[in-house]
């Protein structure tokens, strides 16, 4: 049976079946890195900023300071490092720019896998994924490094918690009030994950904390862009270095890129280099009052509410040594087998299977039929009901309205589906 399912697989993915936390193919903190192509580097404006384009490899840069002597530097594939010294709020940034006419979920699935080295002190900072929305105006941060951990009261009202990329992140909402955004000086919340340890390296689902967002009632707009941050503040002076840098929007819950058709296409938005005069234009919020020596906008307690995690009733987090997992793999046009795949000991965390994913075009067997459908995550999406002449495919589709890959489950056995249009 193995043999046969292995000679009819065209297309074989290693995918993580994940228990309790998430683990993924990608290992960015593998990566030797380096950098690639000549660099550029950039002083940026005090009170402006500064940015571009690099070169034709889609991602955009972006660089904004007060006060201090700073710069950043560039390369062809993303990766880039930055230098502050004495500097009340520095930030760069380099990922993807977009018009702020689609949302997330519109253009794709994103992911970001990196690694970086780094020194110095700051009285505040925030290092991982950073970016802005419109409809509504949203300023957002995945926090995965900091010089200094930021502390609950400066980050709002507690929302919940997700656990993904091998740890919790606790979720958190602030607003600010009459202050700089990219629309010039508004009114708009920020949207804080704070991982609780700190890591140099790995890989971020973007997107997973998206919906996440989402679940706990902070909803993103459109989207102006998604970015890999360094920020620091508060008189900081220190200096980073990302070796090894990738962001895209044809990512994976499994944390493998695959060709994602999003609802719309999409492509972010190139705009010749600019300098923005504005000192509200493209910048971070984070700024020391001059006379206090605080964030003017960290005011708010932490609030003790929590919000329970996405359903996962998929496997238990453990599994028996003499346990195996059952997979219904495509045989024919009309029928489908099962392929056992033993579990040779005891597992908590996670378990590797080469699973087929082709698309599932075959007719279902006669009668109506109720699937459980989920994320490759294990995150319950909800049930599929289709009878007899319809194709597992387009029932997935029908019902999320999202190709990409997902599993489904049925009287205790799972099949890995890749749907397609």
């Amino acid at each position: 049976m193995n043999k046969l399912f292995l000679g009819l697989a065209r297309a074989t993915f290693f995918v993580t079946l994940a228990f309790g936390l998430n683990a993924y193919a990608a290992d960015a903190c593998s990566e030797k890195g380096g950098h690639s192509g000549n660099g550029t580097t950039t002083r940026g404006q005090n009170n402006s900023s500064v940015t571009g384009n690099i070169g034709n490899s889609g991602y955009h840069y972006e660089i904004w300071y007060q006060g201090g002597n700073n710069s950043m530097t560039y390369y062809n594939d993303g990766t880039f490092s930055a230098e502050w010294n004495g500097s009340n709020d520095f930030l760069a940034r380099v990922g993807l720019k977009y018009n702020s006419t689609q949302s997330h979920d519109q253009i794709g699935y994103f992911t970001a896998d990196y690694k970086f080295t780094k020194s110095g002190s700051a009285a505040y900072s925030y290092i991982g994924i950073y970016g802005w929305t419109e409809n509504p105006l949203v300023e957002y941060y995945i926090v995965d490094d900091w010089f200094t951990k930021p502390s609950p009261q400066y980050l709002g009202t507690k929302k919940g918690e997700i656990t993904v990329d091998g740890d919790t992140y606790d979720i958190y909402t602030f607003t600010r009030v009459n202050m700089p955004s990219i629309k010039g000086t508004s009114t708009f919340p920020q949207f804080f994950s704070v991982r609780r340890n700190a890591r140099q390296c790995g890989h971020i689902d973007i997107t997973a904390h998206f919906k996440k967002w989402g679940e706990v009632g902070l909803n993103l707009g459109k989207m102006y862009e998604v970015k890999v941050l360094a920020e620091a503040g508060g008189g900081a002076t220190g200096k980073i270095d990302f070796t090894y840098f990738n962001i895209t929007s044809k990512g994976s819950p499994s944390g493998s890129e695959t060709a994602v058709t999003p609802k719309s296409s999409a492509s972010p938005h190139h705009s010749s280099t600019s300098i923005h005069r504005s000192s509200s234009s493209h910048r971070s919020t984070h700024l020391f009052s001059s006379s206090s020596g605080t964030g003017s906008h960290h005011r708010s307690s932490s609030s003790k509410a929590k919000v329970s995690s996405s359903s996962r009733d998929f496997w238990g987090s453990v599994v028996a040594s003499s346990s195996s997992i059952t997979i219904l793999s495509p045989i024919s046009s009309s029928s489908v087998a099962p392929v056992i795949i033993p579990v040779s000991s005891s597992v908590t965390g996670s378990i590797n299977a080469s699973i087929d994913a082709l698309p599932d075009v075959s007719p279902v067997p006669m009668g109506t039929s109720v699937l459980q459908v989920f994320d490759v995550q294990g995150k319950y999406l909800g049930k599929v009901e289709f009878r007899n002449g319809t194709s597992l495919n387009d029932a997935v589709l029908m019902k999320f309205g999202k190709t990409g890959v997902y599993m489904v489950k049925r009287d205790g056995k799972v099949k890995m589906l890749s749907v397609t249009r």
